[in-house]
């Protein structure tokens, strides 16, 4: 049955820098143009919690996918789940992944790989239509 426990609010304290959300982070990791060897810092809510994300700049090398040969950035980062007094949380397990975007304005996510508690994830871009080649919405039948 939904709806019987009461709710719970929690105040959460946020950095003073910006926090994003999943959706926005990945955005931020696409438009991450930089030489390598940059390094940077990003937060942003998973779930209920608040990780610091710590990025590099850490190569760039050709990989083959169903998009073809293509020149990418290869972007590693490390995540940290933090307390509310956004400091590291010894409790949870940093974790990793390695991100490899086009290597030009499209900045299409080919593949990533990250080690989660659950294990080793890997995703591959099977197919790409940008937002200019997309078809228009599909009208609704009356």
């Amino acid at each position: 049955h939904v709806g019987t426990a009461p709710a719970v609010k929690r105040a959460v304290k946020l950095p003073s820098i910006e926090t994003h959300d999943p959706l926005s982070a990945l955005l931020l990791l696409r438009a991450f143009k930089a030489p390598n060897g940059t390094r940077a810092v990003l937060f942003a809510l998973g779930g209920l919690r608040l990780w610091r994300t710590e990025l590099a700049i850490s190569g760039r090398e050709v990989v083959e996918s169903a998009l073809g040969r293509r020149p990418t950035v290869r972007i590693t980062g490390v995540s940290r789940r933090l307390l509310s007094s956004l400091a590291d949380d010894s409790a949870g397990k940093p974790r990793s992944f390695t991100l490899w975007v086009t290597d030009d304005e499209q900045r299409i996510p080919l593949r990533a790989v990250a080690t989660t508690e659950y294990g080793d994830v890997e995703v591959r871009a099977t197919s790409y239509e940008s937002a200019r080649d997309a078809r228009p919405y599909a009208r609704f039948a009356r």
